[in-house]
C-alpha cells in the first residue's frame, strides 16, 4: 500500500505525527500500538507492508495489536515524492501556550481540549518539557523517535508528560504519558546535532 501524506508547515520531511495518525486511522488501531522512526523520511509518499523475516530495514515500523492481543508489525519505506507536495498547517503554539509546566515535578500538562490529535498534542508538549529540563536542554535538536501506547483514547484532557530520564548517554529522552489518572505509555525523542 502506498500512502501520500502532507508535510507540516515548512518542514522538508514527513512529520511523525502525520505518519502515526494516518496509520492508526487506516488500521483502526484501538489497543496497544507503537510507532518507531529509524530515519527521517524526506518524501511525502511511503510504502507500507507487513514485516516479514528478511525484509529490508524500514525507515519506520508501526506495531498494532488486535482485540485478541495478536501483534502485527508494518514496515514503512520511503518512495519517490509527488510532483507537488501538499502542505498542512501545524501551529504547535496552539498547544504549548495552553500548557502548564510544573518545574518541581518535571511535568507538563494540558488541562483543556487540544485543537489537534493526541500525537500532534504530545509532540509539542514534549518539546516544551525537554527544553526546560536541565538534563535535556542545550545543544542539538530533539526529534520524535518512538511512541508506545497501551491505548489511544478519543478524548484526553487533561494530558500530561512526565520526564522519565535519558538513555544512551543522554541522546534519547523518555517521557511518560498520562491522561488523567490513566498511564498511556512512553514517548521517546532522540537528539541530533544542529544542522543534521
Amino acid at each position: 500500500m502506498i500512502l501520500t501524506l502532507p508535510f507540516l508547515a515548512q518542514r522538508d520531511y514527513l512529520h511523525g505525527t502525520t505518519l502515526f495518525d494516518a496509520l492508526a486511522a487506516r488500521f483502526d488501531a484501538r489497543g496497544p500500538l507503537s510507532l518507531k522512526i529509524g530515519q527521517v523520511i524526506c518524501t511525502d509518499r511511503v510504502r507500507v507492508e507487513a514485516a516479514r523475516p528478511g525484509s529490508p530495514a524500514p525507515a519506520a515500523t508501526f506495531t498494532i495489536a488486535d482485540p485478541d492481543g495478536v501483534r502485527e508489525t508494518l514496515n514503512v519505506y520511503p518512495v519517490d515524492a509527488s510532483d507537488r507536495i501538499e502542505r498542512q498547517a501545524y501551529d504547535e503554539d496552539a498547544v504549548t501556550r495552553r500548557a502548564r509546566f510544573e518545574p518541581g515535578a518535571a511535568r507538563v500538562t494540558l488541562d483543556e481540549p487540544s485543537p489537534v490529535s493526541l500525537i500532534a498534542t504530545l509532540i509539542p508538549l514534549n518539546k516544551l518539557l525537554l527544553s526546560r529540563m536541565p538534563a535535556t536542554a542545550g545543544i542539538g535538536q530533539w526529534l520524535f523517535a518512538r511512541i508506545d501506547l497501551t491505548d489511544r483514547p478519543s478524548t484526553f484532557p487533561p494530558i500530561s508528560l512526565q520526564f522519565g530520564g535519558s538513555l544512551s548517554g543522554g541522546r534519547i529522552a523518555c517521557s511518560r504519558i498520562q491522561a488523567g489518572a490513566l498511564e498511556l505509555g512512553n514517548l521517546y525523542f532522540s537528539q541530533t546535532k544542529r544542522g543534521s
